[in-house]
């Protein structure tokens, strides 16, 4: 079932005359005021049609032939029309009728000021009987596969069906085009008009010139210099009504910002939407792809860290995504997919967590440059050690997703620590460093406490040395409490020694700590003091 509804109604910015600039519609492949066909393609040959130019502004143009015998692709099967969704079509070699067989089909899309218009044109084997002739711009990468018979790529929304009907010998010329505006879950496109023009002659206009078509009237130099159409007219000449043009102005119809990746010529059994397509020349049409390059940032200046190995703690950053689009096409939309690691080479072993930014645009698209969007992931602040992160696209109605980005890396430094030390009563914790300790009645037991600190709370230990003079030199005695680490740090971050006696004499203290993955290892402490005597008693 083939649904149309009403017509869009134009937009209020006046639109550029389509069949004078920037791509003349006259009938002919010659530039004469403005560019013209010649102007934007070499051919050598039919079957060797070039996108080669020697000049044009064309932000895309794309030209295909194919062969004229019976291995050519023609469409085959009822599935095979207008109204249905690319799956259902089919194709095989073959031939078919030879006013319905297509030779070249070319097209090409212009910016002009603030104007996005579409040209195609295409030429046929024979000019008897009338012509039904259609154009396909498509937003989906539609290709054919000779192979299977099958086509790839799936209709989307604001797909573009141009058709013209050559009537009576061509000396009456419509066009109409028309938008599509849904697809059902069985395949059936729905339709809306959005502009027409008829005439009885081989040139029509609609009156705000915003769709325009024409064929020869007469004979004329053709794109190819070795076309040859059935009837014998002297090589490289288009007999009359054998070559077709049109142009549709975009952006009166709001469609300036969308991307067509593929386009195809068609040939049509009748005037009617459901007609069986018969012969089809296409190919791809604009690059809508999409580019990512991401690049992690401080919060704090944007200041880039993708490869830093020496980023300082703490610091808030994120993950920045710019998305490029096609020149002449509106900028991407959507979102990005943020992925975050705890390694050098978003290794998924090391995988955090996953994000999500929305796109806005920063960049607006130019004739010649793609729009730019960015989008950020959240802030966070990383501890020390090696972190990366890629991003992927996920892709909007114009762009598809693209895979994730190269690997982002940076490496957060280890954070210098500081250590504090005091000699303390194993018993009360009283500070005893640089104290005389009474020996009368023997031995005094006494541990070193160290403190560590670190802008992020430390882990492992301390190494304490206890020396028998109270200047810590020479060699003391290590204490470890066993551990190869060192003495282990609490939660507060304090170590204690193991228990040394002090006699009679002097002894001293120091204590490095170790470092861990986030702290580097401290500086020696101060030397820690401490005396033992034996103090007088009076009788």
């Amino acid at each position: 079932m083939i649904v149309f509804v009403a017509a869009l109604a134009l937009g209020a910015t006046p639109a550029l005359a389509v069949h004078t600039s920037p791509l003349e519609i006259d009938g002919d492949v010659i530039p004469f005021s403005a560019q013209d066909w010649q102007t934007l393609f070499f051919s050598g040959g039919v079957f060797n049609c070039s996108t080669t130019a020697p000049g044009g502004t064309a932000t895309s143009k794309t030209c295909v032939s194919e062969r004229l015998d019976d291995t050519a692709s023609i469409f085959t099967g009822g599935g095979s029309k207008d109204g249905l969704d690319i799956p259902f079509w089919a194709g095989k070699e073959g031939s078919v009728p030879d006013k319905d067989n297509l030779v070249t089909a070319f097209a090409a899309r212009y910016t002009s000021g603030t104007d996005q218009i579409l040209y195609f044109g295409g030429d046929r084997f024979a000019t008897n009987g009338d012509a039904q002739i259609g154009f396909w711009f498509f937003q989906d990468n539609v290709q054919f596969n000779p192979s299977t018979g099958t086509f790839s790529g799936n209709h989307q929304v604001n797909d573009i069906l141009i058709l013209s009907n050559f009537t009576q010998g061509g000396t009456l010329t419509n066009i109409q085009a028309l938008l599509v505006t849904a697809i059902s879950a069985s395949g059936d496109l729905s339709f809306t008009t959005i502009a027409s023009a008829s005439a009885g002659t081989t040139f029509a206009c609609n009156g705000p010139d915003t769709i325009c078509a024409a064929t020869n009237a007469g004979t004329t130099p053709s794109l190819d210099p070795n076309y040859k159409d059935k009837a014998n007219t002297p090589a490289g000449t288009y007999p009359p009504v054998a070559f077709f043009e049109g142009g549709l102005n975009l952006s009166a119809f709001n469609l300036g910002g969308e991307c067509f990746a593929s386009f195809l010529m068609e040939t049509r059994s009748s005037q009617s939407i459901t007609a069986v397509l018969k012969d089809f020349v296409g190919g791809a049409f604009q690059p809508c792809q999409a580019g990512i390059v991401t690049h992690v940032r401080a919060d704090s200046n944007n200041a880039d860290l993708t490869n830093n190995n020496n980023v300082a703690f703490p610091t808030p950053l994120h993950d920045q995504a710019l998305v490029t689009g096609t020149p002449g096409v509106a900028t991407p939309t959507g979102t990005v997919t943020f992925e975050f690691f705890d390694n050098l080479n978003c290794d998924p072993a090391n995988f955090v967590a996953q994000e999500s930014g929305t796109l806005s645009q920063v960049i607006a698209p130019t004739a010649t440059t793609g729009g730019v969007a960015e989008a950020l992931s959240p802030s966070r602040t990383p501890n020390p050690g090696p972190h990366s992160y890629h991003a992927k696209y996920n892709g909007d109605s114009r762009y598809p997703a693209t895979g994730f980005s190269m690997c982002e890396p940076f490496t957060v430094a280890q954070v210098p620590s500081g250590i504090s030390t005091f000699i303390a009563d194993p018993i009360t914790g009283a500070d005893l460093t640089n104290q005389a300790l009474n020996t009368n009645s023997g031995p005094v037991s006494v541990v070193d406490k160290a403190t560590v600190t670190c802008g992020i709370a430390p882990t492992g230990g301390v190494t304490f040395t206890f020396f028998n003079n109270a200047t810590c030199t020479g060699s003391g005695t290590v204490d470890n409490c066993g551990l190869a680490g060192g003495c282990p740090l609490n939660a507060s971050g304090v170590a204690t020694s193991g228990t040394h006696l002090i006699t009679a004499g002097v002894f001293s203290f120091n204590a490095v700590y170790n470092g861990d993955f986030n702290c580097l290892p401290s500086a020696t402490s101060s030397c820690e003091p401490v005396c033992g005597l034996p103090f007088l008693t009076h009788p």
